[in-house]
């Protein structure tokens, strides 16, 4: 179980940095006006984007520090 906690968390970072280009997405929504997307519309995605974005990256250090201190333990 110990070595399945770190693994989905790697595969879950990836995951949601990888959701996290929303942040182009909403960039270009305020940038590019039409009637698609309002600013507020876009802002709104591009804050999404980001706390997608920064979630995966905690997922994968809290990985990296679970497998680091699971090999200390090994030894």
């Amino acid at each position: 179980m110990n070595k399945f906690i770190p693994k989905l968390l790697a595969r879950l970072g990836e995951d949601l940095r990888k959701a996290g280009y929303l942040v182009g997405i909403g960039f270009i929504g305020i940038i590019v006006s039409n009637d698609q997307m309002s600013v507020l519309e876009g802002f709104a995605l591009l804050m999404w984007g980001f706390y997608i974005w920064g979630f995966g990256h905690f997922c994968i250090y809290l990985s990296d520090k679970l497998t680091d201190k699971h090999q200390q333990g090994d030894r």
